[in-house]
């Protein structure tokens, strides 16, 4: 009897520790997601996974390190080739399996993925410290893409030095509110949408040169100076999960040499390369992958030489972009198409991050409602949401703080909008208002002689059936108070909203 007591002690001591054990695991895990990653902001982090996850369609998609992230020209290959392009490639640190997953979580039928190989980074164990510590801020896109165990047995291979140091840091700094939300939207349009569309990097005038060893932009090949090198089991895992996602979901990939400047690139080391390119072609063939390996094919002259971390100038992506891609046409991987502007990636991004703006300021801003605002929605009231750009309500209305204010509506699609009636006071004198909806003009009159504005067609229509209508009101020559009559009022004034109601057929 003891005996038999003994085990079943043992059994749930066992059970127990077991049982503790998966739970502290587990729990190490979900504090690392949510209190150390922290959940995904209204816009991503990552310009580059907006554009993976918005833009729709079969397209192309660059992916390398900061290899490809200089030496293609997105809008040419565009243009080359019919397809939207997007660049993902990023600084080198970024995990290849990471991408891969990535990939496997985003890519579409037809999409087209271009992988350059940067010889000295893919043969390196899969995880660097530098793109773990990259996870928990701009990288957390590679993050999110993982599978849920793959995501839990991340926490454990970021060093607890970066894990710790990240939870402590003070709230204010890990999480942004509402204006940093919307500060950082305005980034994405100035610099992203407007710079750099496609996801490429911009290169600054003023960038400073680092250090120059040879003429030869070498971070590629460095190590070949202690012979060849071979590719690891890291490395073939991740071309083979390439492959099945040609097979099982229709993306084409293309593996081809890395785009390299200067003489001496594979001068020295070149002869190292070749059983390391043996090796590439052959795991290639075997898994059915599309390659282009000929690496003296896209080397090219030192004058192309940007000496910085942006490798290439925009002159050399110029030359090479149609090299690259005239070889992938001609080897038959790559079929042009004819290009429909309403696919590329600017135009389509720019309604997008519109739409987040209006999502972001729609849920965020204080309401305004009845009197004197109110929409109409049959028997229904709606609500305005009133932004930054307006001063609080007082009994008559609100004044607007800047000559272009805006204020978002929720709209019915159930309901067909005829028109607006505006009454508008204006300080100092009335004038001609300019007044947008999504940025389309819709009137220009003086709201104290002339309130309703009759839409052409239903308002729903205009939209193309966005149900989110930022109406703005354009206004000028704005004056204080106090510059007018010495009183106290300091603001600057010029329009002012007395009612807005949006008519219903």
């Amino acid at each position: 009897m003891k005996s038999g007591k003994h085990k079943n002690q043992s059994f749930r001591f066992v059970a127990a520790f077991v049982l503790c054990l998966v739970t502290a695991l587990v729990g190490y895990g979900l504090i690392f997601r949510f209190k150390v990653v922290r959940d995904p902001t209204i816009i991503p982090v990552s310009y580059k996974q907006l554009l993976l996850e918005e833009i729709p369609g079969a397209r192309i998609l660059i992916e390398s390190g900061s290899n490809g992230l200089h030496a293609f020209d997105p809008q040419l290959v565009e243009s080359l080739t019919g397809y939207p392009t997007l660049i993902m490639a990023d600084h080198a640190g970024a995990s290849l399996h990471d991408k891969v997953e990535r990939l496997w979580k985003y890519a579409h039928e037809g999409d087209i993925v271009i992988l350059p190989l940067e010889w000295n980074y893919y043969h390196a164990p899969d995880l660097s410290e530098n793109h773990l510590k990259s996870l928990l801020n701009r990288g957390r896109g590679y993050y999110y893409s993982l599978p849920l165990w793959q995501q839990l047995c991340r926490a454990f291979e970021t060093p607890l030095a970066v894990v710790t140091r990240e939870l402590l840091l003070p709230i204010e700094e890990r999480h942004g509110d509402y204006f940093e939300e919307l500060q950082r939207l305005q980034f994405y349009h100035d610099h992203n949408l407007q710079k750099a569309p496609n996801g490429e990097v911009v290169i600054a005038p003023e960038t400073e040169s680092l250090p120059k060893d040879s003429d030869c932009d070498g971070y590629i090949i460095p190590e070949f100076a202690n012979g060849p090198i071979q590719y690891t089991d890291a490395f073939r895992h991740s071309l083979e999960k390439l492959a099945a996602l040609e097979r099982e979901r229709g993306v084409k990939v293309i593996l081809t040499a890395p785009i390299v400047v200067g003489a001496d690139c594979y001068g020295k080391y070149g002869d190292f390369l070749v059983p390391m390119v043996s090796q590439a072609e052959a795991l290639c063939k075997r898994l059915g992958i599309s390659c282009l390996l000929d690496y003296h094919r896209y080397a090219m002259p030192v004058e192309y030489l940007l000496d910085t971390h942006f490798h290439v100038t925009e002159e050399g992506s110029e030359v090479v972009t149609p090299l690259v891609i005239g070889d992938l046409v001609e080897a038959g991987w790559i079929e042009p198409q004819s290009l429909n502007p309403d696919n590329r990636v600017a135009s389509h991004m720019g309604r997008i991050l519109n739409q987040e703006r209006l999502k972001l300021m729609s849920h965020k801003m204080p309401m305004w409602r009845g009197n004197p605002t109110a929409v109409v929605d049959g028997d229904d009231r709606g609500y305005f949401y009133f932004g930054e750009d307006w001063y609080e309500e007082e009994t008559w209305g609100r004044w607007s703080k800047t000559e272009a204010a805006s204020i978002i509506v929720r709209l019915n699609p159930d309901y067909r909008y005829s028109g607006l009636f505006i009454n508008a006071n204006y300080f100092a004198g009335s004038q001609q208002t300019r007044v947008f909806i999504n940025d389309q003009l819709v009137a220009e009159q003086d709201f104290t002689k002339q309130h309703l504005i009759e839409f052409e067609k239903p308002l729903i229509e205009i939209l193309n059936g966005e149900q989110l209508a930022q109406i703005r009101f354009e206004s000028m020559d704005s004056i204080s108070p106090r510059a007018l009559d010495g009183s106290s009022d300091i603001r600057a004034l010029k329009f002012g909203l007395h009612s807005l109601e949006l008519i219903v057929e």
